[in-house]
C-alpha cells in the first residue's frame, strides 16, 4: 500500500510539474523569496508592490512547497491532501482550462531539509531572489544539523539569479549582483521606521525585526521604477499575513498581538522584546511549544524563557516543552495550560482594558489561534486568523 501511495504520489508530480513548466515557458519573470522567517509577509508586500506596474501572481496561501508552487502556477487554491479522487480531479482541471499567465510571478521557497531547494529550482529558477533571514529552524531530526547547513541550502537561490537582496553581513555565493539591505528598523509608538536609499519608510504595525521582509522588497521595487511615495502609500496600507503580527480587539478592552500561525525563538524572542516597549499598561505573553528544534528544543524553551521573563508582566505557556520553558522563569510567575479551553478560561478572567497579549506558538500540535479565536472581542474577526475554514477545522 506504502509502494502504492508514492508511485501515485511521483505520477501526479511529474503531470503537475510538466503543466507547471509549460505554463512558465510563456514568458513570465520569476521573483522568489526564502529564508527562516518573515517569508510570507515578504511575499505579500512584494506582490502589492509589484502590482503597482504590473500583472502578478504569488503563491496561495502557504503554498510553499514543490506542489504548493506548482499548485500556485496552475492557479488550484487547494491541495488534493491525500484523496486519490481529489487529485485525479485537478489533474483534468489543470490540462483542460485555461491557465492565466501574468508578467510576474513571486514565489515563496520553503525549506525544511536539505535538497528541498534543488526541487524547487528544478520547477522555477527565478531572476530576482530575496533572502529574509537564516534563524534556527528546522533543525529536528532527518532536517538541518547547523545554521551554516540552513543557510547553504537556502542560498542556493541565488547562485543562478540576476540579482539577490540580502541582509548586511550575510555572505553568499551567486553569479548575480548582490544588493544588501539593513535587516533591522527603529521602534515608534505608532509602528517602525527603516531606511532604504537614505529614505524613510514607516509600517504602521510593531515590530522594527520586520524590516528584513519589507525593506528587500522596496529596493526590488525601486529598480523596477516604481517611486519611493508609491512605495510609502502601500506601506502604509500593508497589513501582514493572517497569524503573523495583526493587532486585534480582544475582551474587556484588551489588543490581542496574534501571532499563533508559527514560532522560532529568533521571532520569538524578537517580538518579546518588541513587546517590552510596547505603549500598554500591562503586556502578557501566551508562549506556546516551539517545533522542529530537536536536540536543542531544551536550550531554546529556556532561552525564550528568560527573554519572557525580563519583558512582560505575565507569562502562560502551552505545550509539551512546558518544563524546558519553566527553567528560564526567574522573576516572574508562570502559568501551564495543558489543553486551549484551560488558557480561554483563565485568560477571559484576567484580560482587562490597557493590557496586550502577545500569543505566539509553533502549529502542529500547537494552534493557538483557537485560543486567540475565543478571545476575539468581536466574533466576525475570526476571518484575520490563521487556519481557518472547514479543512482546518477538522484537524
Amino acid at each position: 500500500m506504502s509502494y502504492l501511495k508514492d508511485f501515485f504520489k511521483k505520477i501526479i508530480i511529474k503531470l503537475l510539474l510538466i503543466r507547471a513548466k509549460s505554463v512558465l515557458k510563456k514568458g513570465s519573470k520569476v521573483c522568489a523569496i526564502t529564508g527562516s522567517v518573515g517569508k510570507t509577509t515578504c511575499k505579500e508586500f512584494l506582490t502589492e508592490l509589484l502590482e503597482l506596474k504590473y500583472d502578478v501572481k504569488s503563491t496561495f496561501k502557504g503554498f510553499n512547497t514543490p506542489i504548493g508552487i506548482m499548485l500556485s502556477i496552475l492557479d488550484e487554491r487547494e491541495s488534493g491532501w491525500s484523496s486519490p479522487l481529489a487529485w485525479i480531479k485537478i489533474l483534468f482541471r489543470v490540462y483542460t482550462k485555461r491557465i492565466y499567465v501574468p508578467d510576474v510571478f513571486v514565489f515563496e521557497y520553503g525549506v525544511d531539509q536539505k535538497g528541498d531547494m534543488d526541487e524547487l529550482l528544478a520547477i522555477a529558477q527565478p531572476e530576482k531572489v530575496i533572502i529574509t533571514h537564516i534563524t534556527e529552524v528546522h533543525i529536528a531530526d532527518g532536517q538541518f544539523s547547523s545554521l551554516d547547513e540552513i543557510l547553504t541550502e537556502k542560498s542556493k537561490i541565488a547562485q543562478n539569479a540576476h540579482i539577490a537582496y540580502i541582509p548586511r553581513g550575510m555572505q553568499i555565493e551567486t553569479s548575480g549582483v548582490i544588493e544588501y539591505f539593513n535587516p533591522l528598523g527603529k521602534d515608534q509608538k505608532d509602528g517602525f521606521s527603516f531606511e532604504v536609499d537614505k529614505e524613510l519608510y514607516h509600517a504602521s504595525f510593531f515590530g522594527n525585526f520586520l524590516a528584513s521582509s519589507l525593506a528587500p522588497c522596496v529596493h526590488l521595487a525601486l529598480s523596477e521604477g516604481i517611486s519611493s511615495n508609491e512605495i510609502q502609500t502601500i506601506l502604509s496600507e500593508f497589513k501582514l499575513p493572517k497569524g503573523r503580527g495583526r493587532l486585534l480587539e480582544g475582551v474587556n478592552g484588551a489588543m490581542i498581538w496574534d501571532s499563533s500561525y508559527n514560532a522560532s525563538p529568533s521571532a520569538t524572542r524578537k517580538m518579546l522584546q518588541t513587546l517590552k516597549n510596547l505603549p500598554y499598561e500591562r503586556k502578557i505573553a501566551l508562549i506556546g511549544n516551539m517545533n522542529e528544534l530537536g536536540p536543542k528544543t531544551a536550550y531554546y524553551h529556556e532561552q525564550v524563557a528568560s527573554v519572557a521573563d525580563e519583558c512582560v508582566d505575565l507569562i502562560f505557556f502551552y505545550g509539551e516543552s512546558a518544563e524546558y520553558f519553566k527553567k528560564g522563569i526567574k522573576s516572574k510567575s508562570l502559568e501551564i495550560f495543558k489543553t486551549h479551553e484551560e488558557a480561554v478560561g483563565k485568560l477571559k478572567n484576567i484580560l482587562k482594558e490597557g493590557d496586550i497579549i502577545l500569543i505566539k506558538g509553533s502549529q502542529n500540535k500547537v494552534r493557538l489561534e483557537k485560543v486567540v479565536k475565543k478571545l476575539l472581542k468581536n466574533p466576525e474577526d475570526s476571518v484575520n486568523l490563521a487556519r481557518q475554514g472547514e479543512a482546518w477545522d477538522k484537524i
